[in-house]
């Protein structure tokens, strides 16, 4: 099967959130850890005579949901302006033995022992090498539901069965971007 596409900032942004969000440790502790500064810094100005300590817990609290919300996104975003080669059109080859894949700058021979696993979001297909590192295949580069189907099984044949995977089994679809 061959695939061919252009990723575009909408791609780099779900890939970066489902990644995020395929961590439940780090996406949930982060997010407790602010709700939690918060509401200390609101018990602490009600209850504590420190007022320095609750602000302080405060504006901890606000500046980590600041950075998990629209800071996160202008970061992803300024990542994607400088990531030029994620900018040129690729083509994909999908085969039994692997994935090729190139653009105008080079070209990765990937067989399916590489991966370690996959996530598929509503847009994407995330394929990992490791647990930091993951190939995005647009569904919209599939044309059709069967080619989609194909792939999909593909994967779990190949790549998400493999008792040796990194990552916890991901072969479930992620929600939406609030899910």
């Amino acid at each position: 099967m061959k695939l061919e596409f252009q990723y575009a900032f909408r791609d780099y942004h779900e890939a970066n959130r489902a990644h995020l969000k395929s961590r439940p440790l780090q996406y949930y502790g982060l997010w407790t850890v602010a709700v939690a500064s918060i509401l200390a810094g609101l018990m602490g100005l009600e209850f504590f005579s420190n007022k320095y300590a609750a602000i302080t817990a405060l504006a901890l609290g606000g500046i980590m949901i600041l950075s998990l919300t629209s800071l996160y996104r202008r970061r992803v975003a300024r990542v994607w302006r400088a990531s030029r080669n994620l900018h040129l059109p690729v083509t994909a080859d999908v085969t039994a033995d692997g994935l090729r894949v190139r653009n105008a700058n080079g070209e990765s021979n990937i067989t399916w022992r590489t991966f370690t696993g996959f996530i598929e979001t509503p847009e994407l297909f995330l394929v990992y090498q490791s647990s930091r590192l993951f190939t995005m295949f647009p569904k919209r580069a599939f044309r059709n539901d069967a080619r989609m189907d194909e792939f999909r099984e593909l994967l779990r044949s190949r790549v998400a069965q493999r008792p040796e995977t990194s990552l916890p089994r991901m072969a479930a679809k992620l929600r939406g971007p609030s899910g």
